[in-house]
């Protein structure tokens, strides 16, 4: 992906990540993690069981703007599996992006379904926001997920 020094905004901060002007809404990328076994939570005694509940995800990725390809930032986080059937997941994650950063939780399906996360507050010039991230495949991939961010500023 091009990197920021590639866009004219980009001497506002960290060389190779462009940032986020503040918006109310905002669409970000990142690659499918759960398939990823350098992502999985291994126990203890060196096992791991994707199928059983308690199996956890560990996230440390890349993040994207959507239209420009831009590396925004890196999401952390962990996520936890909560069903024997299926990839539903309890996540809590943290984007940490040039301006800022905006922590969030909820319930993934790591299937393609739809899933809506509550932001729960951010740092910067997220401090004090609330709003939902939809997570979703992006249209036309099975390894790709878009984020929207659909923020609501304090007044």
């Amino acid at each position: 992906a091009p990197i920021a020094e590639d866009n004219p905004i980009s001497g506002l901060g960290r060389p190779g990540v462009a940032p986020i002007l503040p918006s109310n809404k905002f669409t970000l990328t990142y690659l499918d993690i759960s398939n990823n076994r350098d992502a999985w939570i291994i126990d203890c005694d060196g096992n791991v069981d994707e199928n059983r509940p308690g199996f956890r995800m560990r996230y440390d990725v890349e993040i994207f703007h959507q239209l420009s390809g831009l590396n925004a930032g890196k999401a952390y986080g962990i996520c936890t599996k909560v069903t024997d059937e299926g990839k539903m997941f309890l996540c809590n994650l943290h984007f940490h992006l040039l301006n800022g950063s905006i922590m969030v939780g909820g319930m993934i399906r790591f299937s393609g379904y739809g899933a809506y996360l509550s932001i729960m507050g951010g740092t910067l010039d997220y401090a004090g926001v609330t709003g939902t991230v939809s997570h979703a495949y992006t249209p036309g991939s099975s390894d790709e997920y878009q984020l929207v961010f659909d923020i609501m500023y304090p007044r």
